[in-house]
């Protein structure tokens, strides 16, 4: 507890670590290699010291990031990708951020993280990336891409919505 109340939860000290770890892990998303020991080391440590510590300084605030993170991401690849690299970034996105919380973060942690890219990447942008007019659902069925479709459906599966407005897109082709 003493740990905890001056040293973890002093607001200078968690401020500052706080803001160094989703820093480095900003950078990392980004393309920079970054010190993996030293956030597992500070993940570990807080959750250590209590979950309820690893979630209120670190966890929610992750996910505040990530969703802003993800949420320009997405808008980026909208303006500079067809439908099926716009379905392949997101699905590099989701397995890095799978591979983020096995090397470093804590696994209670994933699930709300895949929710959030998950919907920043493909709820949120359902329509527009499916419905893309040149490589989109339609382009995919017109062309017999069948690799691409299987992307929507491996990544759209998980999504609310995602397979019944694929579906509805594919009825619109066929009839």
């Amino acid at each position: 507890a003493l740990w905890r109340d001056h040293v973890v939860r002093n607001p200078g000290i968690n401020a500052r670590v706080r803001k160094a770890v989703l820093g480095a892990i900003e950078r990392e998303r980004e393309g920079e290699r970054i010190d993996q020991t030293l956030v597992r080391a500070v993940t570990s440590m807080l959750m250590d010291v209590g979950e309820d510590v690893y979630v209120q300084d670190f966890e929610e605030h992750f996910l505040v990031s990530s969703t802003e993170f993800y949420r320009v991401e997405s808008e980026r690849f909208l303006r500079t990708s067809d439908c099926h690299e716009y379905l392949r970034r997101s699905e590099r996105r989701l397995d890095e951020e799978h591979t983020r919380v096995k090397e470093y973060l804590n696994a209670r942690t994933e699930p709300r993280l895949m929710a959030v890219v998950e919907t920043e990447l493909l709820s949120f942008r359902m329509l527009g990336v499916l419905g893309m007019a040149n490589s989109g659902i339609r382009r995919m069925l017109a062309d017999d891409k069948h690799d691409q479709l299987a992307l929507v459906y491996k990544l759209y599966r998980h999504v609310d919505g995602g397979l019944g407005l694929a579906k509805a897109m594919m009825g619109e082709h066929v009839t």
